[in-house]
């Protein structure tokens, strides 16, 4: 909104607002340092004013209740609400959520999780809704599938939006005010400038786009990316998903990462294929980390019409946007060129004799902007994934379970190299190569140099995200 942020600190004596000729406001989230920030809007009067004031309810002191098993996103959710003054109560399960209602505990709107074991999200919706003196809540649906236009008859009459993960702060507000409202939200009134990496953004060519990624960092990495050029995508976890995703509204593209759990990339292409006609599915592009010919024959045969790899260069992502102005599937073999493997030239091997690949992570921070907290964010959302993954692969290489640790280094290798943890994402790789053969033969060698290098990337990170 054209506004500015800034921080002012007196040491612990408490901090204080300094006169300004611009409106400000301002509050204190920690004894000495004071927080600002402006917001340049139009000045509205009258019948305009009072339109507003009702479009903007406020949430301080209302009542939330959060329903998730997921322990993260309760944190999350709970977080991010109280920082408008809501007053929140997060029940781990649907039954626990039916107890304190059935007791006459008040609320004010609910989110529920979709997915829980026991009671789903709209089983738990139905029964909230029968008890009487929460029969009006409103309910707002959480779901890793994004915002579904089309609903079933189930969350069309049991909720008020839908809110997707990840979890925004901005979307947030906006469905928690849908709710409270009980109607929509009127659209903004400012113009949305997006971020343009080269000539290509959401204004020039506007696109509907479906990430199709299980890993959360790399999730976070694309949706990045995206939201550079000014796209705003859906999320599904799996092939599975991304089926469920098209059966409910049309995308342009669906960015398909190609290992993923319960259903694979190539199987979900294939039988988008063979669900839809070539001029009404969307243009499937696939994301992986392997870059040998082989893999790039096997997605055009699944029926992918493109192909980028790990880790994602903003102006790759960019070239693969660019040919969605048609969904006809163009000539990609002629292309491939493009997809060499230049992991083992000279360039590649000076970059990876230190620890972090700088040029790497100079690309990522370009790419997010002027945004620290967001940079900060991901490196620590990485740090706590690769550490489950670092630990993964030690237990199974234990148990001689080979298969499992090729699925997981794969994992590790893709978001290592984003983050320019270039040499933990080559003894990735070495994993993964090791797996794919069935050979257990220098496994466990393998799997001890792994966790040192992930100690020295750990702490590489660290330090690289304290010294910006």
């Amino acid at each position: 909104m054209s506004g500015t942020m800034w921080v002012e600190s007196q040491g612990c004596i408490g901090g204080t607002p300094s006169p300004r000729w611009h409106s400000t406001h301002y509050y204190s989230l920690s004894p000495g340092s004071t927080f600002f920030f402006t917001i340049i809007a139009p000045s509205r009067t009258g019948a305009e004013s009072a339109e507003l004031i009702e479009l903007l309810p406020k949430l301080s002191g209302k009542q939330l209740l959060i329903v998730d098993d997921n322990p993260t996103n309760r944190q999350i959710l709970t977080l991010q609400a109280e920082t408008w003054g809501m007053v929140t109560r997060a029940a781990r399960s649907g039954v626990e959520a039916l107890d304190w209602l059935h007791q006459g505990e008040h609320f004010d709107v609910a989110i529920l999780d979709m997915q829980m074991p026991g009671m789903d999200g709209i089983t738990l919706a139905t029964a909230i809704h029968q008890i009487p003196s929460s029969h009006q809540l409103p309910l707002v649906m959480l779901t890793s599938m994004g915002k579904p236009e089309a609903q079933s008859e189930a969350l069309r009459t049991r909720f008020t939006d839908c809110l997707s993960k990840p979890i925004k702060q901005s979307h947030l507000y906006e469905v928690l005010t849908h709710a409270l409202l009980a109607k929509p939200i009127k659209p903004h009134q400012h113009s949305y400038r997006a971020t343009r990496l080269g000539d290509l953004s959401a204004e020039t060519l506007p696109l509907r786009i479906l990430l199709a990624e299980d890993h959360l960092v790399n999730q976070k990495v694309a949706l990045l990316m995206l939201e550079r050029m000014g796209y705003r995508a859906d999320v599904a976890a799996n092939g599975l998903e991304v089926l469920q995703a098209l059966h409910r509204q049309p995308y342009d593209l669906v960015l398909m990462d190609v290992q993923m759990p319960d259903m694979d990339g190539l199987e979900a292409s294939r039988q988008i294929c063979q669900q839809w006609s070539a001029d009404s599915r969307p243009r499937l592009v696939a994301i992986t980390a392997n870059a040998m010919q082989g893999d790039r024959e096997e997605c055009l045969a699944a029926g992918m019409d493109d192909y980028i790899s790990k880790p994602i260069h903003p102006e790759e992502l960019k070239a693969a946007l660019g040919k969605c102005k048609s969904r006809v599937a163009e000539n990609l073999p002629a292309q491939a060129e493009q997809f060499i493997d230049t992991s083992n030239s000279p360039d590649a091997q000076t970059e990876s004799t230190s620890v972090l690949n700088l040029k790497a992570l100079k690309v990522l921070q370009d790419m997010i902007g002027d945004n620290p907290s967001a940079m900060s964010a991901l490196i620590e959302c990485y740090l706590v994934e690769s550490s489950k993954l670092v630990e993964a692969i030690a237990a199974a290489s234990q148990a001689a379970d080979v298969t499992t640790v090729c699925q997981i280094a794969h994992r590790l290798k893709s978001s290592s190299a984003s983050l320019g943890a270039t040499r933990l994402a080559e003894l990735s790789k070495a994993l993964e190569t090791c797996g794919r053969e069935g050979s257990p033969t220098g496994m466990k060698t393998k799997v001890t140099r792994l966790q040192a290098e992930y100690r020295l990337a750990r702490t590489a990170l660290q330090e690289f995200n304290l010294g910006r």
